[in-house]
């Protein structure tokens, strides 16, 4: 572990984490004692995992560490356990970079949506994420395998390295695409004109810009009330946020196109501490990257069960569910095209153009296999794309988790172990 200022231990006892520190720090090598042969590890060994959450342990967010924690811990015999702070209670999620490469935490997920500043290839690449499949059984874990394969390439580690941090498994999207939903039902193009958008992000501003709204940022706590009293007409978000702040009750449409979707959320990554990571055994290193897929898997299953849950909630309140009027459809459509058409020739300043064509490039192939995977060799392309028929149908119900994220471990995590690091 690094050393750490006396001000920062004192903080660290007052949360209740010296436990933490001693347990990395004295129990981060190599031990001289018998091996356990379930975990592969020193029986007198012991690690607590200082972890910042991103959200609160009921969160759709927290379903993969939480599905990780359990997995980590039974891998071990209990012997590697969390310190889980949940909802920014430790440190805010802007800074979770900052706090993993000092030793504040040990791990946690970082976002390029939160700190641009220190990822510009993944916030560039943000400008095509939006070409996922229109269906969103496919469209989900597309997003999130596509951008974790685009985060093993090489650019996208040393992005993360550069900070200082290890990267467990980076990239993925936390959302495939957002979806236009508005306090009143949008019924052609020129009901857009004008309109108060609130946005999440710069890729949605340009997006409703694009078919003439008006682009607001506002922090998602204020959204409802906003929707409420009409201090905006509509919002641009993901349906399991949307889910979490109750906002379909002030809400009367969902715009839900065939075609074209609003960018989502790229660029998360689990990081952990590198000298923390380091200092382990690599028998406990094994068992936290083989627990990965647990991660993956209980962020998607707890993901896609909120969009359900917004879903159904939305058609039993009798919620308009609309395409996008055709000229708001095409202005965005040319927009994205544009976005496609010149990404490679807006390469950040101060970026390997040769590292970030491969991650661009990685990134679009991933996106097209893991399409036709889920599509094809799942039967997912078997299920309903309209997104209300889809969940009258079942839902996320009838999809196999179990099979993705098979599939993920064999094609992502399995091969990536960083020997070495």
């Amino acid at each position: 572990m690094k050393r750490r200022g006396t001000s920062k231990l004192v903080a660290l006892v007052a949360t209740g984490l010296a436990a933490s520190l001693i347990a990395a720090c004295g129990s981060g090598g190599e031990s001289d004692g018998a091996i356990d042969s379930a975990s592969g590890l020193p029986e007198d060994y012991e690690l607590t995992i200082t972890y910042s959450a991103i959200a609160g342990p009921d969160h759709w967010f927290s379903g993969g560490v939480t599905a990780f924690q359990e997995a980590i811990e039974e891998r071990s015999g209990g012997r590697i356990t969390f310190d889980i702070h949940w909802a920014g209670a430790l440190v805010p999620v802007s800074e979770h970079t900052t706090s993993v490469r000092d030793g504040v935490i040990d791990m946690a997920v970082v976002s390029a949506m939160y700190e641009p500043e220190r990822y510009p290839i993944l916030r560039w690449l943000g400008t095509v994420s939006h070409d996922v499949s229109p269906s969103t059984a496919i469209a989900v874990p597309q997003a999130l395998a596509a951008g974790a394969e685009m985060g093993h390439s090489e650019a996208i580690r040393d992005e993360f390295l550069a900070q200082d941090v290890q990267p467990l498994i980076a990239g993925w999207m936390s959302s495939d695409s957002m979806n236009l939903m508005c306090a009143e039902p949008i019924t052609s193009a020129s009901d857009l004109s004008g309109r108060l958008v609130r946005v999440p992000g710069p890729e949605q501003r340009d997006e409703v810009q694009s078919f003439g709204a008006e682009p607001v940022e506002m922090p998602p706590g204020e959204v409802y009330e906003a929707l409420q009293r009409g201090t905006v007409d509509c919002v641009v978000g993901n349906l399991r946020d949307a889910a979490d702040w109750g906002w379909h009750e002030v809400l009367k449409q969902v715009v839900v196109d065939p075609e074209e979707n609003f960018t989502g959320s790229i660029g998360n990554a689990i990081v952990v501490n590198q000298d923390f990571w380091s200092d382990m055994p690599d028998a406990a290193k094994k068992i936290i990257w083989d627990s990965l897929p647990a991660f993956m898997g209980g962020f998607l299953e707890k993901g896609m069960a909120a969009d359900d849950g917004f879903v159904e909630a939305s058609i039993d309140k009798r919620l308009d569910f609309s395409p996008l009027p055709d000229a708001a459809r095409n202005s965005l459509a040319a927009l994205h095209k544009k976005w496609q058409d010149t990404a490679l020739s807006n390469i950040p300043e101060n970026v390997d153009e040769a590292s970030a064509t491969q991650a661009f490039e990685v990134f679009a192939q991933a996106r097209e296999e893991w399409a036709a995977y889920l599509g094809d060799d799942l039967g997912l392309g078997e299920l309903p794309v309209a997104l209300d028929e889809y969940v009258a149908a079942g839902g996320s119900e009838g999809i196999d988790f179990e099979s993705v994220i098979d599939a993920i471990e064999e094609k992502l995590i399995t091969p990536n172990f960083p020997n070495g690091e």
